[in-house]
């Protein structure tokens, strides 16, 4: 562009110069040549310009193929994270509600405890009760062998007071 303008100026200058009467339109040739040789320099460097505005265009218009292509990479990096927030939605909720039957088997499986605990100690009490009668009857089998009944010396059993079985037919029944 500085180039275009010291061509417009030489030009003008020239205009100016030869202007006016015949005498001052009288250029000395050493002058022309000078004025020649610098429009030849200044349409060189108005060539170099050009060809490095042309180099330019070549280089923003592969810049432009490159930002086209990231553009399409990033569509399909943005598709892919679509898709992987998709997945982890859906896994998030495959992971709530294995936890809600995980906590449901949790319950069920504490609720047996306590039944296992209740029996275990129903068992336990019954065995005790079981002990006492077989030692009851021991002695009584030793007073019948002995056919002198003499008073224990053993602690009399515990009592046990008996729980009534309901059946079926009494539920019925009601």
């Amino acid at each position: 562009m500085k180039y275009f303008v010291l061509l417009v100026s030489i030009v003008a200058i020239t205009a100016s110069d030869l202007q006016g009467t015949a005498v001052d339109q009288c250029l000395c040739r050493d002058e022309l040549t000078q004025i020649y040789n610098q429009l030849v320099e200044a349409n060189v460097e108005l060539k170099e310009a050009n060809d490095e505005m042309i180099q330019l265009d070549s280089h923003m218009e592969y810049m432009d193929n490159r930002v086209e292509g990231q553009n399409e990479n990033l569509e399909e990096l943005e598709s892919a994270l679509t898709m992987l927030r998709y997945i982890q939605l859906q896994t998030l909720q495959e992971l709530s509600s294995q936890d809600q039957i995980l906590n449901c088997i949790v319950v069920t499986v504490q609720n047996i405890d306590v039944q296992v605990k209740n029996e275990t100690t129903h068992v336990n009490q019954q065995t005790i009760d079981i002990g006492a009668l077989q030692q009851l009857t021991n002695e009584i089998q030793q007073c019948n062998n002995v056919n002198s009944c003499v008073a224990p010396t053993t602690t009399p059993a515990p009592t046990t007071t008996t729980v009534p079985t309901i059946t079926t037919e009494d539920l019925s029944n009601i």
